[in-house]
């Protein structure tokens, strides 16, 4: 249960040989603070701790299920829409409460992407 890799590389060389390192990752320090209190983890919490922990997971996951869904449900209703929308409305773009919106496509796939946040003091205004 001990790791003793707690280094990771990002492999770039940010200038150097290529071998940048960084510090422990969380879950290395996590797992080490995990050895330390369980004595490498001979005693673990109580089975009570255990039961809750486990129990918020599943809720926790349950939760992330449904939201996932009903993403997938919106973002499906949004490209089966989109098409209506090029055919009204051209190349124009969609400005939602600040939010602007542009035509794309992938394949035969037609969607809306938003436009990435632009910075103002990179645009020059005619």
């Amino acid at each position: 249960m001990t790791d003793t890799n707690t280094t990771e590389t990002n492999g770039s060389s940010n200038g150097s040989n290529g071998d940048a390192t960084k510090g422990p990752s969380t879950i290395a320090k996590l797992i080490k603070q995990h050895n330390d209190t369980t004595e490498n983890g001979k005693k673990l919490p109580s089975k009570k701790v255990q039961e809750e922990l486990l129990a918020d997971f599943k809720k926790l996951l349950a939760a992330r299920d449904k939201a996932q869904k009903e993403f997938d449900a919106a973002t499906k209703a949004f490209g089966e829409h989109a098409p209506a929308m090029v055919l009204a409305f051209g190349d124009m773009k969609i400005d939602v409460n600040g939010r602007l919106y542009f035509a794309a496509s992938r394949g035969d796939t037609v969607f809306y992407r938003e436009e990435g946040k632009q910075d103002p003091k990179r645009i020059i205004k005619a």
